[in-house]
């Protein structure tokens, strides 16, 4: 039980989305209806799913990822479904990520981007606070080389991930779902882990619920960050700004402030 004006602690936010992947997360979650045919769990992955020379879909094919502002087409459900199904093509146009190395997945779930990263990076690691997500993930990659998870804290990664040992630190959607507090602990964890010559890529909400610290218990939380709040947190934490995209909708005072950053 969250208790105002103390917010929610590390177990009760591990405890949480465990409770609430054992309740079907994944396999009930509208942007995730590609992975999910399979109702009684993720399909195991397989080696070829992904394509990396597969043209892009509509509407990314003529989306300018260059630019410092993307500006999406009228929010739908199945324009969240398109962007992680061509996640492949649009990440490495909007940032300069490593093409080698080791990538680290935060908040990997079940694992849907090391499907691709994994024919890139010689070493892929997944972290996620659920250990259901973990066990899901483990078993979709059993017997794949080279793909590791584990479950993290929530609060920061774990103990296990080596001090400057990673190429490209990647979160997709994560920060909005944690509490603040915990948000500028990973990042914190980032500048330990990175290399010199690596990097983190992440998004973070903005536009709406900028002033959330965390939600109710139970919930798909959305906490926003304004442009200063974002780049503070970041500074904070001993990071450098590389670079930053800027994702708008035309119909939502909602966006996504996205950021490459080194240590």
């Amino acid at each position: 039980m969250v208790v105002p004006g103390e917010g929610m602690k590390r177990k009760e936010f591990q405890r949480m989305w465990d409770e609430m992947q054992k309740d079907g997360y994944f396999s009930h979650h509208p942007h995730y209806a590609d992975w999910t045919t399979d109702q009684r769990g993720m399909t195991p992955a397989v080696p070829d799913r992904i394509d990396l020379e597969e043209p892009p879909e509509p509407p990314f094919d003529h989306l300018d990822f260059t630019a410092c502002e993307v500006v999406f087409p009228r929010y739908s459900v199945e324009l969240e479904r398109a962007i992680k199904r061509n996640e492949y093509f649009w990440l490495p146009k909007m940032f300069a990520i490593p093409c080698g190395g080791t990538v680290l997945d935060v908040g990997c779930g079940f694992g849907r981007s090391l499907e691709w990263m994994r024919t890139i990076y010689g070493r892929c690691m997944g972290v996620d606070v659920s250990e259901t997500a973990i066990r899901m993930a483990a078993d979709r990659f059993a017997g794949i080389d080279g793909v590791e998870f584990r479950v993290g804290p929530g609060d920061g990664l774990p103990a296990q991930v080596a001090d400057r040992s990673v190429d490209l630190i990647y979160a997709f959607n994560v920060f909005e779902h944690i509490p603040r507090s915990f948000a500028a602990a990973y990042l914190r964890d980032f500048v330990r882990v990175l290399r010199p010559t690596g990097c983190a890529v992440f998004n973070l909400l903005s536009g709406i619920q900028e002033h959330a610290q965390d939600g109710p218990p139970g919930s798909e939380w959305r906490i926003g960050y304004s442009a200063n709040a974002a780049t503070s947190m970041i500074h904070r934490a001993g990071l450098r700004v590389a670079a930053s995209v800027r994702w708008s909708l035309p119909d939502s005072s909602a966006c996504w402030l996205w950021f490459q950053v080194s240590a």
